[in-house]
């Protein structure tokens, strides 16, 4: 059931948040942006043939993990409520992300000789990194980054997914690829920013 619920909202949530943020990038009012941006959300709920436009975000990147989760709860929240200044995730949050998944994905795709994804079925390793990320987090005054390792840690133990590998409640390649383009922009910015005159 639990997993039902996520299959169907994170990706409408995607699809929403994508929409909003454009908008707000062509600087449409607020308001209107949170109407186009929910019935885009509920647009991805339609069927199409035998699957629906959320079904093909599950085919391509599978159930979502507590990162693809906490970063569209982050950007979702505005469809509830909102605001000009829309919530952002922390610097930490997406550093942390992008580094689990370039430990991650580029191994498991065997351009090293070491898996690290085999470490996620058993073992201190996995748990032991979330650790460290957590602690880190917590130094950062990241709350953000307790949620998503929090979230990941409940998800593992609840066996939400069809998984019984501990990577796959942590990270997925989404959250990566969102985490590195959000980076990108955030650091473009500062280096394109025009420095005030001294």
């Amino acid at each position: 059931m639990l997993v039902t619920i996520i299959d169907l909202a994170v990706p409408a949530l995607i699809a929403a948040n994508g929409v909003r943020l454009a908008l707000g990038w062509l600087g449409v009012g607020c308001g209107y942006r949170g109407i186009v941006a929910n019935l885009v959300a509920l647009a991805t709920l339609v069927p199409v043939g035998s699957t629906s436009l959320g079904g093909v975000y599950l085919s391509v990147f599978g159930t979502p993990s507590a990162a693809t989760i906490v970063l569209t709860a982050i950007y979702g929240a505005e469809l509830l409520a909102p605001r000009e200044t829309p919530a952002r995730p922390s610097f930490a949050l997406l550093i942390l992300i992008a580094i689990a998944g370039l430990l991650l994905y580029p191994a498991t795709a065997g351009l090293t000789v070491f898996d690290p994804y085999a470490l996620g079925f058993h073992g201190w390793s996995v748990p032991a990194l979330m650790a460290l990320m957590a602690v880190a987090g917590w130094a950062l005054g990241a709350r953000d980054v307790a949620w998503w390792i929090g979230l990941a840690a409940a998800l593992f133990l609840a066996r939400a997914a069809n998984s019984h590998n501990l990577w796959d409640y942590l990270i997925d390649p989404f959250a990566m690829i969102i985490a590195l383009a959000l980076l990108a922009f955030l650091l473009a910015g500062r280096v394109l920013r025009p420095r005030a005159p001294a």
